[in-house]
C-alpha cells in the first residue's frame, strides 16, 4: 500500500503560514478558527466536455435545503437514486454512473454541493453536505440508493445518523479520517500543539461529538443498510485503510470491491467500477424480486 504524502502549501500562500503563527501568539483558538474557515473554502473547476455533454440530457431544478438552494439535475425514471460528489467535485463528475443508472431504469438526482459547481456559497464541509442530503430527502422522498464519492461518503453517514433513510449505499473512495485533516493542517502550516488541540476541539464541537467519538461516528452506521465500498489501492486522497475501517465497523452488511491503479477519481469512470456499483443497486431493487 502506498504511503499518502501530505500536500505542500503553494508558494503564493506561504505568507498565510506566517500570519497564522502571529495569530497563535495571541490565541490558539483564534488561529484554529481561522485555519478551519480557510480549509472550508473549496476551489471550483471547469466541467470537462464529457460532463458538459451530460447536462442537456437532464432536467435542471433548484433543490431547497437548509444550506440554500442547490443547483440540481434529474435524469431518467424509476426508483430514485441520489449521487453525492466529494470535495471540490460536482454532480456531473459521476456522469458515467448516472448514464448507466438511467439505462437500467432508475431516476438519478445529483446536485452541486454548497460552494461547489454552479451552487451558491464559498464554504463547505461534511456537515453542510449532509444537510443538503437531508433536504433532498425532504423535498423528493427517501431514495432507493445513495452513491457517494470521497467526502460525500462522510456526509451520507452523518445524514444516516440523523435519521436519513435509504435501501442501499455505495461509497466510492470514501474519506473520513478527521485526524488526517488535522495532521495536514499541522504539516502545511507548522502550527503549535495548542493550536492543533484547538482545531480538534472546534471540529468535534461543530459535529456534536467529542474528538474520541468523532472518528468512530464517521465510520459506524447504526442500521444494517447494505453497503458496497469501492476503493483503489493507489488512492492518495482517501487512504485505503479508511475504507477498511468502515467495512470492518459496518459488519456483514458491507461488501468491498478493490481496484489497483485507478486512484481517487478514475474509479468514477471505470467501466468495471460503474458496473459493480449499478449492479449492487439493482440487486437491492424490489422490482427484481418480481
Amino acid at each position: 500500500m502506498p504511503t499518502t504524502p501530505y500536500p505542500q502549501l503553494p508558494w503564493f500562500l506561504k505568507p498565510l503560514s506566517w500570519v497564522v503563527r502571529v495569530i497563535e501568539r495571541f490565541s490558539a483558538k483564534w488561529a484554529a478558527r481561522a485555519l478551519i474557515e480557510l480549509m472550508k473554502r473549496p476551489r471550483r473547476f471547469t466541467r470537462p466536455d464529457r460532463e458538459q455533454a451530460l447536462l442537456p440530457t437532464g432536467e435542471r431544478f433548484s433543490l431547497k435545503t437548509s444550506e440554500g438552494k442547490m443547483v440540481a439535475w434529474t435524469w431518467g425514471t424509476g426508483p430514485l437514486v441520489f449521487m453525492i460528489h466529494g470535495w471540490e467535485g460536482r454532480a456531473t463528475q459521476m456522469g458515467g454512473i448516472i448514464s448507466e443508472m438511467v439505462k437500467r431504469g432508475f431516476q438519478v438526482v445529483a446536485w452541486d454541493g454548497p460552494g461547489h459547481g454552479d451552487s451558491p456559497g464559498f464554504t463547505a464541509d461534511p456537515l453542510m453536505f449532509a444537510n443538503t442530503l437531508m433536504g433532498a430527502e425532504e423535498q423528493l422522498g427517501s431514495p432507493h440508493a445513495v452513491i457517494s464519492h470521497s467526502m460525500g461518503a462522510i456526509s451520507t453517514n452523518i445524514a444516516l445518523r440523523r435519521g436519513f433513510s435509504t435501501n442501499c449505499l455505495v461509497f466510492m473512495g470514501p474519506g473520513g479520517a478527521p485526524e488526517r485533516g488535522v495532521q495536514i493542517i499541522k504539516h502545511v502550516f507548522g502550527v503549535s500543539e495548542a493550536t492543533e488541540t484547538a482545531i480538534r476541539n472546534r471540529i468535534a464541537s461543530n459535529a456534536g461529538f467529542s474528538w474520541a467519538e468523532l472518528d468512530r461516528a464517521l465510520a459506524l452506521n447504526n442500521a444494517p443498510t447494505p453497503l458496497l465500498i469501492i476503493h483503489d489501492a493507489d488512492d492518495m486522497d482517501a487512504p485505503l485503510d479508511v475504507g477498511n475501517r468502515i467495512a470492518a465497523s459496518w459488519g456483514p452488511a458491507a461488501s468491498r470491491h478493490q481496484t489497483v491503479g485507478l486512484g481517487h477519481r478514475k474509479i468514477l469512470w471505470d467501466k468495471g467500477c460503474i458496473d459493480r456499483a449499478v449492479s449492487f443497486v439493482e440487486q437491492h431493487d424490489e422490482r427484481q424480486d418480481g
